[in-house]
């Protein structure tokens, strides 16, 4: 039972890595967009 906890623990810890990697990511690209769109105010 402890090995499957431990594989159950390793994939929800790895998929919350990855999860936490595509919203950093895409939080970037939208302050990427929020700071071209007031240069292009300015």
């Amino acid at each position: 039972m402890t090995v499957e906890y431990l594989l159950l623990v390793t994939l929800v810890g790895i998929g919350v890595l990855v999860g936490l990697a595509a919203v950093r990511n895409a939080l970037v690209q939208e302050l990427d967009d929020v700071a071209s769109a007031i240069s292009a105010i300015v």
